[in-house]
């Protein structure tokens, strides 16, 4: 044999080896790119048909479906003041904004002072004009802020806060009125701040149920503490059960949700725009977000199949929302199931679901606050029965099912509220949001953190501002 066929049949060998490790490398990148793009392209191809399912079941998908039909009339509308608020509210430094905190904190100790409440009172009038914007929101019947949504992300609520602040400046004023004995001012203002929670309430969006939440919380503290300040008085304790009408209907979170659905679709049209997604999101996107956003095909081909999983994701937690209407422990545990989904299946790299998990919101710890505002709702209820059934009969009641009505549920627990009597009184209380019965134990731990229980105690212990218990 010749060195001239010796190097042709080597040559032919390395050929093929080199043809082989090709052919080995191509099938594996092809496998490694084939997931990714198979994913978005299953995603896209699936876009239509969610957003056809979605207006079947009637799901929100524009900014426009958000806006109130028929519109708010001016004459009707309390946003008009609400913003004016705000105007004053950012207009003040920032020790001044903390300064209501600061006063309701003091006036809402058991052994509060004559000083206390003489800088409440100094502080109220330097802030006349806010409490009388607040009275003005307050006595409107409805209210929509024309919010535009059509910025998605980018929307701004600065009305929020300044109707906190209302709700605590009105919460110091009824303090006050509760203390000179004027309780039927005090349910006035209790009623004002709660129809001011309920205002905010009507924006369809996470954000805008947490503040209606707090606020009402602002609010039944000064109920609470006004009624068993005055619970011996029929006049009282008629005022207030028409209050608990003022703290209107129990927080939706269905309808919270309905911005956040076309908000994230308006996020990926801006993705989809060409916008950079950093500044959309506060953070950079994981390196499959950046090469999907490489070219213009991609990022169209990303984009859809974003949106896909988006609206899908959209339409199984309205399903469960509204399978679940009115159970709020249900409804965080069917979002805590969507949840772990959509994460388990960003991290295995679907790059359909990345965006999706980093616009949806976090909602672990919404229904929580939603059941305790529904706890707090009827723990009211309750209070008002035993002080209407005192009047009655001339006593306590020995358990709650005495006073009758409709048995008062726990959304913790679902079971009756708790009651019990004590030697001087009674103790109503919810197990709270680590669902154990604590005795009726609301002490927050040193550390902080949620009290144990939520407790209503009559008569109100001396150490009750900080403890959980009123």
């Amino acid at each position: 044999m010749n060195s001239k066929r010796i190097w042709l049949r080597v040559l032919i060998v390395i050929a093929a080896i080199v043809l082989v490790a090709v052919v080995v490398v191509g099938i594996w990148v092809a496998r490694l790119g084939f997931g990714a793009i198979g994913d978005l392209m299953s995603g896209a191809r699936s876009l239509k048909g969610e957003l056809a399912a979605a207006r079947r079941e009637g799901l929100p998908l524009e900014a426009s479906d958000l806006r109130p039909d028929p519109p708010v009339p001016a004459h009707r509308n309390a946003a008009p003041f609400l913003k004016e608020m705000a105007k004053l509210y950012w207009a003040q430094s920032e020790t001044e904004r903390n300064g209501t905190g600061d006063i309701t904190t003091a006036l809402g100790s058991a052994s509060r002072s004559d000083a206390d409440r003489e800088m409440a009172r100094e502080w109220l009038q330097r802030r006349a004009k806010f409490v009388e914007l607040a009275e003005k929101a307050a006595g409107r019947p409805d209210c929509d802020m024309e919010k535009p949504y059509e910025l998605g992300p980018y929307v701004q609520f600065r009305e929020f806060p300044a109707a906190r602040e209302a709700a605590r400046l009105l919460s110091i004023r009824a303090t006050l009125a509760s203390d000179a004995g004027r309780y039927r001012q005090a349910f006035r203002d209790v009623a004002l701040g709660a129809r001011i929670g309920h205002h905010v309430g009507r924006e369809p969006i996470i954000i805008a149920l947490l503040v209606r939440v707090a606020i009402d919380a602002i609010m039944d503290r000064a109920f609470v503490n006004t009624l068993l300040d005055h619970i011996r008085k029929p006049d009282a304790v008629r005022i207030a059960r028409e209050t608990l009408r003022s703290f209107g209907r129990a927080p939706d979170i269905e309808h919270g949700c309905r911005g956040e659905a076309v908000m994230s679709r308006v996020a990926v049209d801006i993705v989809r725009s060409g916008k950079d997604i950093a500044s959309l999101t506060g953070s950079e996107p994981p390196p499959t977000v950046s090469r999907a956003l490489s070219s213009r095909g991609a990022a169209r081909l990303f984009c859809d199949a974003s949106e896909a999983r988006i609206v899908s994701y959209w339409r199984r937690a309205f399903s469960r929302l509204r399978q679940h209407r009115g159970d709020y422990m249900a409804q965080g545990a069917a979002f805590d199931d969507l949840d772990r989904e959509m994460q388990a299946h960003a991290q295995a790299k679907a790059s359909s679901y990345i965006l999706l998990a980093i616009l949806t919101p976090v909602f672990s710890r919404m229904a929580d606050k939603v059941a305790l505002n529904d706890a707090q709702r009827r723990m009211r209820e309750g209070l008002v029965r035993i002080a209407e059934y005192r009047l009655r009969v001339g006593r306590l009641p020995e358990t709650l099912a005495e006073v009758g009505g409709t048995p008062l549920l726990d959304p913790f627990s679902g079971k009756p509220l708790m009651y019990q009597r004590t030697a001087r009184g009674f103790v109503l209380y919810s197990v709270g949001e680590n669902r154990k019965d604590d005795g009726g134990n609301g002490r927050r731990p040193p550390a902080g953190g949620s009290a144990p229980d939520i407790v209503i105690e009559y008569p109100k212990p001396a150490s009750a501002i900080g403890t959980g218990r009123r």
